[in-house]
């Protein structure tokens, strides 16, 4: 079982002990080692003693070797300031964030540089967007293994490559809620809200983008609005809206006005809910829908996301 943060109980407890908002570092960090790092301990890789198959991993081995380090940087800051006497500083974060490969391109996207003008607002936009996000590698071997479904040391390096995705699932979610803190809590669930808020007025787009581009058929399917149907739209929604999401941030002085209104209206319960929805990801969840791509639905097969 994957060790994960319930920010839920830490919501009702932070709430109920201090009830004037003020914001302090908990102790909600297991010390028992996760069940992630023990599988990681077992399937590491060395050059003196390999247990994956050196063949299988050879075309995977230098991006494999970046998301290493790059849990590397998370453990390390982790090391450094959780249950920490002092809290992390801005540069702390800074720091960190430069040192994870997978946040670098590009370093801050456009989503977040029209939510926040601060850096680690900035950061917590980016860092909490990209859980979402398998690594490319990961892509790249199941790629692979849809031609080679038997072969076992291939499987192996997806496992621990899953396993590597895991701990900085992890640790990410553990980086962000300290960051949440020194960000502030309802500035911080502000920030999400609005995100969840544009996403939903660009619906109205997608639809139209639909009308556009289906067949009649397609459109009669979609019209009868059944389950399969509106969930498959809406998972359609969430890839065109990836692609296109850019467009609906203009605005920067409106965006960043209605993030303080939010602040403004947001009590602490509540947005301890809202920061727990964003952040409380299970990987295990997206694995399910990682490797389902390749099933694609009537409405998947019907056009291309542009």
């Amino acid at each position: 079982m994957v060790y994960t943060i319930d920010l839920k109980s830490i919501a009702e407890r932070h709430v109920g002990s201090n009830p004037t908002g003020g914001t302090k570092t908990k102790k909600f960090m297991s010390k028992e080692i996760p069940e992630w790092k023990k599988q990681l301990l077992e399937k590491e890789p060395q050059e003196e003693h390999p247990s994956l198959d050196t063949e299988a991993l050879a075309p995977y081995k230098e991006k494999i070797k970046i998301l290493e380090r790059d849990l590397a940087a998370l453990d390390n800051f982790l090391n450094l300031h959780f249950d920490a006497k002092t809290k992390p500083q801005k540069y702390d974060f800074v720091e960190v964030y430069k040192n994870i490969n997978v946040l670098a391109p590009p370093q801050i996207d456009p989503t977040a540089t029209a939510l926040s003008d601060d850096i680690l607002e900035r950061i917590l936009v980016y860092m909490a967007n990209r859980l979402r996000y398998p690594p490319l590698v990961m892509e790249e071997i199941l790629n692979e293994l849809g031609d080679k479904e038997d072969d076992k040391p291939l499987k192996q390096v997806f496992e621990y490559v899953k396993t590597l995705y895991l701990g900085m699932v992890e640790n990410k979610k553990k980086v962000l809620w300290q960051l949440t803190e020194h960000v502030g809590i309802k500035k911080s669930a502000a920030i999400f809200e609005e995100q969840d808020l544009i996403k939903e007025r660009a619906y109205p787009d997608f639809l139209d983008y639909l009308d556009q581009n289906l067949k009649p058929e397609d459109k009669k399917w979609l019209g009868k609005g059944s389950p399969e149907a509106v969930e498959t739209a809406r998972s359609v929604f969430n890839d065109w809206y990836e692609n296109n999401k850019n467009k609906f941030f203009l605005g920067h002085e409106k965006i960043r006005g209605e993030i303080v209104n939010i602040a403004g209206k947001l009590d602490d319960k509540t947005a301890y809910k809202i920061i727990e929805k964003h952040l409380f990801t299970n990987p295990r969840e997206i694995f399910e829908l990682f490797e389902s791509q390749a099933e694609l639905s009537p409405l998947k097969r019907a056009f291309k996301i542009n």
